[in-house]
């Protein structure tokens, strides 16, 4: 057998060159065993190459009832695997992923040395063409942007890379722990709200713990950008709120239907979710355009490009879960009413004035995630509000209006570091 694959030929991958390097699968598909040992890896030309593939025999074959066998099988797996799913309630309740403080960091510090760095994607943009105004004052620190749910750093790219080129500064997108597309360790791991807000914290602490950090939160993103905000006041300088999630809209008919997914009892919500992955899991496997067609019933308005990445994004069971669970938690947690005085007024962390005049939100009409009736006490609390009108709350999968947002977030975070608008 290895005299055959020895003398066979070598075979090429057919997976398209527009594929993310980062994700693609046809790198290094042998590697010898001191590569996997930590050695040098052997030439790619000496390493032993699978045979073409060949005609099977007829009496290797699958007879009828063998199929009809392996069909019963995988019926009974998918059943089993619901009801894994149900009896893993407990798991997943316990399953709150706690955060360890970490020190500020020193001089041998590295940004994958912190708590969650395994558990999502950081995007760090840097300026490729900067604009005719002049970079940002360095001593304004780091923009960092918060994502909303699903907190896939994927979806921020544009909206970054313009906001870098328009500062002529860095900016770094923080995804959310198990919001990812790479693989991970633990893939069944959900995250709460609250896990999230200290995900962030803890990187704030790990990365940026000695020097200033300014957020950009984009719906549930700016809620926990504000409460980052109010436990680390000394780092985190401002925040710019983008069409922001602070409490549960209940006059909204579109909004009351979502909060069924909070109200449903743990006992129920387990096995739904289960039964929502494993459907998830076998329409991953159809060819790209039914994925495609089934995708674009939830981004209608979607520029085609964001319609391709959802169908990939959304149809990973595992991170569908996060995306599940923290919306969940979400709306159990943002179902009292925010109260900006209380939050961002005098006093508010540990400030006698206050974190308001740190805070710049950004309202639209007809948006039941951030409802422009919020408008009035956010401005009577002395945070500065802007009202625009027609503006999507998924901003960033529409060209127009992410090149509107972009301009506008640039300028506002030039007037917040005292720098010209």
């Amino acid at each position: 057998a290895q005299a055959i694959l020895a003398q066979a030929p070598p075979v090429r991958c057919g997976v398209p060159t527009r594929c993310f390097p980062s994700r693609c699968s046809c790198g290094p598909l042998f590697f010898s065993a001191e590569a996997s040992l930590g050695g040098a890896p052997a030439p790619l030309e000496d390493r032993p190459q699978p045979p073409r593939a060949a005609r099977l025999p007829a009496q290797c074959m699958p007879s009828g009832r063998e199929t009809s066998g392996a069909l019963w099988s995988g019926l009974a797996v998918a059943v089993a695997a619901l009801a894994v799913a149900r009896s893993c309630t407990p798991y997943f309740a316990g399953t709150c992923f706690t955060m360890q403080r970490t020190p500020p960091r020193s001089p041998a510090h590295r940004e994958d040395a912190w708590p969650s760095a395994s558990l999502c994607e950081v995007v760090r943009v840097l300026p490729e063409s900067p604009g005719q105004r002049a970079p940002l004052d360095p001593e304004g620190g780091t923009v960092l942007v918060l994502p909303g749910n699903p907190g896939v750093p994927g979806y921020y790219g544009r909206f970054a890379r313009g906001l870098a080129d328009e500062l002529g500064a860095e900016v770094v997108v923080l995804g959310f722990c198990g919001h990812t597309l790479r693989p991970r360790t633990e893939p069944w791991k959900v995250f709460s709200l609250e896990d999230q807000i200290e995900h962030v914290v803890g990187y704030i602490d790990s990365v940026h713990g000695d020097g200033k950090l300014t957020i950009v939160g984009h719906s549930i993103g700016a809620y926990i950008g504000l409460e980052a905000m109010r436990r680390r006041p000394k780092t985190v300088r401002h925040v710019l709120g983008l069409t922001p999630f602070l409490e549960n809209n209940d006059a909204d008919p579109s909004f009351a239907r979502l909060k069924l997914l909070a109200l449903l009892p743990g006992p129920l919500f387990w096995p739904v979710l289960g039964t929502l992955c494993l459907a998830l899991a076998a329409v991953k496997m159809l060819p790209r355009t039914p994925r495609r067609m089934l995708a674009s019933l939830q981004t209608r308005g979607f520029d085609p490009e964001w319609v391709d990445f959802t169908a990939d994004a959304m149809l990973q069971p595992g991170v569908f879960a996060n995306y599940a669970f923290m919306g969940r938690t979400e709306l159990r947690h943002l179902a009292r009413r925010y109260d900006f005085t209380a939050h961002l007024g005098a006093g508010a962390g540990g400030l006698p004035e206050g974190l308001a005049g740190r805070t710049t939100l950004l309202y639209t009409d007809s948006d039941y995630w951030a409802p422009e009736a919020l408008v009035p006490a956010a401005r009577a609390a002395g945070v500065a509000v802007e009202l625009r009108e027609g503006l999507r709350h998924a901003f960033s999968t529409r060209a127009a209006s992410c090149a509107w947002v972009t301009a506008w977030a640039a300028r506002q975070l030039r007037r917040l570091r005292g720098g010209p608008a």
